[in-house]
């Protein structure tokens, strides 16, 4: 059995239902701020690592540039030591053609030399410095009876062309040219038949 509602309990009960309404509107708001809350929590934990990989990208760039710098200072200190030996490589085998030119002065210098045997002495310095130069990788560069080349030969003068120097060909080497590789040392010095 029901009893008769009152005007109080009547008044009682919608204040009730007032604040179950409050109640459950306040839980939805604070549902809501959650989800925002939760949605900032994923944000700011996306923007702490994206935070670590930029510090671990820093560091990485950091050691790269002090490695680079070492290098580079190693590099550098190591120059010097590598240009002298470089030199001291290149210049060894001339010592040998050295003491050949000093064999071949003190025989000019003697009254009993052989002419004939000097020539040949200094012939044979000449074919040791041009194998000391093969050696280093330096070729002469070919040039009498050749088609002339800028690239390889610097014309002094002409001459006339004839049938052992045809038109356009060197004639006559003044200075014999060298060269490593395809890098020019020195041009060789030619007339051309013109």
């Amino acid at each position: 059995m029901m009893l008769p509602q009152t005007p109080d309990d009547a008044q009682a009960e919608a204040q009730m239902m007032q604040a179950v309404d409050e109640l459950a509107e306040r839980t939805v708001e604070a549902d809501e701020m959650r989800e925002r809350l939760d949605g900032q929590m994923a944000e700011l934990d996306a923007a702490r690592a994206a935070l670590a990989d930029m510090q671990a990208r820093h560091d990485a760039l950091l050691r790269a540039a002090a490695d680079a710098q070492n290098i580079a200072r190693r590099a550098t200190a190591e120059r010097p030591r590598v240009a002298a030996e470089a030199r001291a490589s290149a210049l060894r085998p001339m010592l040998g053609l050295l003491d050949d030119l000093y064999r071949a002065l003190d025989a000019a210098q003697s009254l009993t030399a052989d002419p004939a045997a000097l020539r040949d002495g200094v012939e044979g310095v000449a074919r040791n410095f041009e194998g000391a130069l093969r050696s280093l990788g330096v070729e002469p560069i070919p040039a009498v009876g050749r088609p002339f080349d800028a690239h390889l030969h610097e014309a002094l003068m002409s001459q006339p062309a004839s049938e052992t120097a045809p038109e356009g060909t060197v004639a006559t080497e003044f200075r014999r040219g060298y060269r490593i590789g395809e890098q020019v040392l020195r041009h060789s010095h030619v007339s051309v038949a013109a």
